[in-house]
């Protein structure tokens, strides 16, 4: 099996982070690996692609340290890629700071990506509502500038408890020898636009943000009626990246 090395998170955050979301297909590339390997074939069909873009990309996001190849087991001349965990970027508040508006853009649209695809991989799946009932909210405000900077802070407070809640969860699984399962917590605050304001409902133009969301019903192949996203959903098991 032939595998890249993974280099230390600090390699792969930062600037190096934002070049390898900024381009819209590799920051799709990165959220379809999230749910396990896939081809190359198979990335190219799904993000709706060449080919040779799919590969070009997926060449830069190995060179990168993003992605790990394996050779399929039984194809010599085909590689299978996988989501890398270990080296998940992030960017810190100082250089989100310095970034032009393109690359803030860019950064955002990824993460909003990664939150699009796992709601729709929660509805999907149904299941997840019976044992453990998700909280779910949505509030409007109007603040100020001081009011938007408490919410900020609130947010990340929130954060920390989460970082917090993580690490004793893993002990406590750790010292029962249990599996657990998963569980996601997204956080997003925006200046929403004003009604009546020339950006209030601008088109949508992001496949991945249009058709996550699987809010109808659709017709399998053996005619059972059942919830699909509009793009359609890869089977396997989910492996965020995050933390």
């Amino acid at each position: 099996m032939d595998e890249t090395s993974q280099p230390k998170r600090e390699a792969t955050s930062g600037k190096a982070f934002l070049e390898a979301i900024s381009h819209p297909v590799r920051s799709r590339i990165l959220v379809m690996l999230e749910e396990g390997p896939a081809g190359s074939a198979e990335i190219a069909a799904e993000l709706g692609v060449p080919a040779r873009s799919a590969r070009h990309q997926l060449r830069i996001l190995r060179e990168a340290g993003f992605v790990v190849a394996r050779r399929a087991a039984k194809r010599r001349n085909t590689y299978e890629y996988s989501f890398t965990r270990a080296t998940f970027g992030y960017l810190d508040d100082e250089l989100y700071a310095e970034l032009s508006p393109a690359e803030r853009r860019a950064a955002i649209n990824h993460y909003l990506r990664l939150m699009a695809r796992s709601m729709a991989r929660f509805v999907a799946a149904g299941s997840t509502y019976d044992s453990h009932f998700p909280f779910v909210t949505r509030i409007t405000l109007r603040l100020d500038e001081e009011g938007w900077r408490e919410l900020i802070a609130i947010c990340s407070a929130a954060l920390e408890q989460l970082v917090d809640l993580k690490g004793r969860a893993a002990e406590r699984l750790g010292a029962g020898g249990e599996a657990g399962f998963e569980g996601e917590v997204d956080l997003l605050a925006v200046e929403a636009p004003g009604q009546g304001e020339p950006d209030a409902n601008p088109p949508i133009k992001d496949p991945d943000l249009i058709d996550a969301i699987p809010l109808r019903q659709d017709v399998d192949r053996d005619g059972e009626a059942g919830v699909a996203s509009a793009r359609g959903s890869r089977s396997g098991r989910r492996e965020p990246g995050r933390g």
